[in-house]
């Protein structure tokens, strides 16, 4: 049978045999102290009853904290229990036998503590003598340090900050990562890490989102009906980006390209050289952390031509350092026979560098398998543990890029007679173009066809772009000023 009394903290005595018994209590004594002193008695004091005398088998600390504050405890609770003496010891063992203060308690503790440390300075005063000779003089002492000391922690000021950065949290992650330190998965720094990458990852977002789309304002156009192979109207190393997909070999003939057009030629090879010299003569107008997108098609005539490849070769020969090689797979390819081989549906799109100098990259978001932020395990560390990062609602895009071939509304909604036999869609443009280069930067196409690369006026760069042809010129113009409203004028239009 049990019962709850009070007792005078004076006549209360130390069973002989719990004396006997060194047991780890759940909290420190300084911790023990400083709530009875602040919260009053929380736990009665397990006692028994030998000759008209009331002998403590738990609870020991607490009585001896009791003493030396006796106008606040002149007398204790006390949890009279039946038990003999040769049950003591075993009692006394499973009483103290608790779980260790769980982390969420510690910080209910140091948030107490913290509390009362910004209220009341007498406490600061009490216990300063004892933290200068812990800490070097040098160091300025600050609530987490006397939290620290009070609390009698197991971590650093610093950490003690970071534990209750953590615990004061609204995001909805804290709980997870409480859990996985209390649990000793995770240290008290790795999860303020975790935390912390969420806000960074939020912020990137944001600035992700304006290094794509810039404030709003569009940019400025120039055209050029004339050859590629001479762009004496760009100043040298001053474009950041080119991206153009040239006429593939032997695939399609376009109008108004004169005698001997470029990709008719004889061979793949001449084709290569061909195709060279338009990118000799965009290096020269590169910046030196400049980059080249080419989307370029396969032929197939009597078999594999090896086009792509043959091309990849002579650019990394070139002095060029190819950056990427990525695959773009059309839902809707185009028709052509295909014997003995399967239906082609995909082209390359090179990415390629004038130099060894990091080039302009914003990353390409798409929506995360997982949808949300959220605590995952992730890599395996060495001793066997899990690592734990935090889960973003957006993912980096693959390059193996899939869209649809070409949208006619892009040509019909600015002439309804123009057609072009290789229109490219403005997604894949508009993927480059936010990647490797910046609102206000100007961009080149200098095979600019049907214009898809004034989807750049968008996003607030200003646009090159060169053709022989007069109508794609004439078309370009149109879409290019629908894009930016008839009372903005162009840069200029050149023959």
């Amino acid at each position: 049978m049990e019962n709850i009394i009070q007792i005078e903290t004076s006549s209360l005595e130390v069973h002989p045999l719990a004396a006997a018994v060194k047991c780890q209590t759940k909290n420190s004594t300084g911790v023990l102290e400083f709530m009875m002193k602040e919260f009053g008695q929380a736990t009665p004091i397990t006692a028994v009853v030998r000759n008209n005398k009331y002998l403590i088998i738990d609870g020991i600390e607490r009585w001896g904290i009791a003493k030396n504050h006796p106008d606040k405890y002149p007398t204790l609770d006390c949890k009279i229990i039946d038990l003999k003496d040769d049950e003591v010891i075993d009692r006394r063992i499973a009483l103290n036998s608790q779980r260790k203060i769980s982390i969420r308690e510690k910080c209910m503790l140091v948030e107490n503590v913290l509390g009362i440390l910004g209220k009341r300075a007498g406490v600061k005063r009490e216990i300063i003598d004892a933290l200068e000779e812990k800490y070097s003089s040098k160091v300025k002492l600050d609530r987490y340090h006397f939290a620290c000391h009070i609390a009698d922690t197991d971590c650093s000021a610093s950490t003690l900050r970071k534990l209750m950065t953590i615990y004061n949290s609204e995001e909805e992650q804290k709980e997870k990562l409480l859990d996985l330190v209390d649990s000793g998965q995770i240290s008290i720094e790795k999860a303020f890490k975790v935390l912390n990458s969420k806000k960074k990852k939020i912020e990137d977002s944001k600035m992700l989102r304006l290094h794509h789309f810039g404030d709003g304002r569009k940019g400025q156009f120039e055209l050029y009906c004339k050859s590629a192979l001479n762009m004496s109207e760009i100043d040298d190393e001053s474009i950041p980006l080119f991206i153009f997909s040239p006429p593939y070999w032997i695939l399609r003939k376009y109008r108004n390209q004169g005698i001997n057009p470029f990709g008719w030629e004889e061979s793949v090879e001449e084709y290569i050289e061909n195709l060279m010299m338009f990118i000799r003569e965009i290096r020269k107008k590169l910046k030196k952390n400049g980059v080249m997108v080419i989307i370029l098609g396969e032929t197939y005539r009597d078999g594999y031509a090896g086009v792509c490849t043959k091309a990849e070769t002579a650019i990394e020969k070139d002095g060029w350092k190819i950056k990427d090689v990525n695959i773009w797979v059309k839902k809707n390819p185009k028709f052509a026979p295909h014997p003995s081989r399967f239906t082609n549906g995909y082209e390359r799109i090179i990415v390629a560098c004038p130099s060894d100098e990091e080039p302009v990259f914003n990353p390409i978001k798409k929506p995360s398998a997982i949808g949300e932020f959220r605590v995952i395990p992730s890599s395996e560390l060495v001793n066997g543990n899990r690592n734990f990062s935090m889960a973003s609602p957006e993912a980096d895009i693959t390059n193996v890029i899939t869209t649809g071939v070409f949208n006619k509304k892009e040509h019909s909604d600015i002439d309804e007679e123009f057609t072009h036999d290789a229109p490219a869609p403005e997604q894949i443009y508009e993927t480059f173009i936010k990647a490797y280069s910046m609102p206000g930067d100007t961009i080149v196409d200098n095979f600019v066809g049907s214009g898809t690369v004034g989807v750049g006026l968008k996003l607030g760069r200003n646009v090159i772009g060169y053709d022989i042809d007069p109508a794609s010129i004439d078309f370009c113009q149109k879409r290019f000023k629908a894009i930016l409203g008839e009372d903005v004028e162009t840069l200029s239009i050149a023959a």
